[in-house]
């Protein structure tokens, strides 16, 4: 049985006493069982057979086949098994038991094990044959067995068995992709992870969950979001996506994540080596410039900054500001600029205007001034230009 079949149990027609022998080793004949399945689909994992006693020790082979409701061969393979005599090996421990389960044949409903060039396979005691039985003449031909032959041990059930488990539900994920780019994630993003998972077993699933698990560096987890997937048909693969909100105070540094594919609790899947490193919003100032320079006591000055956002994370508003210092270094003129909407990748211009006092006083004496940029998100320092002059004349 596979490790992760789920046992259904024996199937068995006879009664469990032996009885007359049937031989069929001649031009590849033999016996076989008719089989129904007590779920629509099991793996078969096994079958056996009650041969004979013979002289103890002695070695027999036999070929077994099992086919489908419609006698196409599934799988067909040499058997050699030591014979024991009845008497010192007591019924059941003499059943010839033939491990199938590494196979995975999967039946449905209605299959057939054979018996071909067997030896002495047994039938029990029962004096009626069941319609079950049936006879392979060795050249395409099936007979059922209570139908074909006069001799008497014609009657009863052919002594053969099968092992059945229900088909082990399997999931594996191909695929996961993470955005934005998992070398660098800024704060306060919108990840999106897509996953991608097959149903590789041979059971339609109604119902299968994928989790994701977020690991903060140093290990806690984080969060662990999940989505279900319905109807997940045998041999398909579905694609979902799961998202989450990085703090905007997450920790800079390496996170990992895992993704988990269960089925009610049993784990079918998972991988657990995924990882993305977060850092703080980035960005520069592209250029400043002013205009006119020289400008005139009474005139007025334009500043105009171009920015560019060099990480992933959208800005809804980021801010823009311009402190001019006087000749003597004391402060000026505070300018603001509201920057909405900034894409990463994309540089963006914005102008300010300045109105300069129309009379010299040292609020606004003549000379050289100073001025800085500053860019910033929330309460995140972007970026700086410092140690521009603009001269007012």
């Amino acid at each position: 049985m596979s490790a992760s079949a789920a046992a259904l149990g024996e199937i068995k027609y006879d009664n469990g006493a032996p009885s007359a022998s049937a031989y069929g080793y001649n031009f590849n004949n033999g016996l076989g069982v008719r089989f129904t399945t007590p779920t629509p689909l099991a793996e078969l994992t096994g079958a056996g057979f009650y041969f004979s006693p013979d002289e103890e020790g002695s070695q027999r082979t036999f070929s077994l086949r099992v086919e489908d409701k419609l006698h196409n061969t599934l799988i067909e393979t040499p058997v050699t098994y030591t014979v024991h005599n009845v008497d010192l090996s007591p019924f059941p421990a003499a059943i010839v038991y033939v491990d199938l389960s590494s196979y995975r044949i999967a039946v449905s409903e209605d299959f057939y094990i054979f018996a071909i060039n067997h030896k002495c396979l047994k039938v029990d005691t029962s004096p009626v044959g069941s319609w079950r039985n049936y006879y392979y003449d060795g050249f395409g031909n099936y007979f059922q067995y209570e139908k074909y032959g006069t001799d008497s041990y014609y009657y009863g059930n052919v002594m053969i068995r099968a092992y059945v488990a229900t088909p082990p539900s399997e999931a594996k994920i191909t695929h996961v992709v993470v955005v934005p780019d998992s070398s660098g994630v800024d704060q306060g993003s919108k990840m999106t992870f897509t996953i991608n998972v097959q149903n590789t077993g041979a059971n339609d699933m109604s119902s299968t969950r994928v989790q994701l698990k977020i690991y903060k560096p140093g290990g806690r987890v984080a969060s662990s979001p999940s989505k279900t997937i319905t109807r997940f048909i045998a041999g398909s693969t579905r694609t979902i996506q799961i998202t989450y909100n990085l703090p905007k105070s997450a920790a800079t540094g390496d996170w990992t994540y895992g993704v988990y594919v269960y089925r009610s609790s049993t784990l079918l899947d998972s991988e657990t080596d995924g990882g993305f490193k977060v850092r703080v919003p980035s960005g520069i100032i592209v250029s400043v410039a002013d205009s006119p320079d020289p400008v005139l006591h009474g005139g007025t000055a334009t500043f105009t900054v171009t920015i560019k956002n060099t990480g992933n994370l959208v800005w809804a508003n980021a801010k823009i500001t311009i402190k001019i210092l006087k000749p003597d270094g004391k402060l000026a003129k505070t300018l603001t600029i509201n920057a909405r909407n900034i894409q990463p990748g994309i540089e963006y211009t914005y102008t300010k205007d300045w109105r300069i006092p129309t009379r010299i006083s040292t609020s606004a004496p003549i000379g050289t001034y100073s001025y800085n940029v500053y860019l910033t998100y929330g309460s995140t320092a972007i970026a700086n230009s410092l140690g521009n002059t603009i001269t007012i004349n």
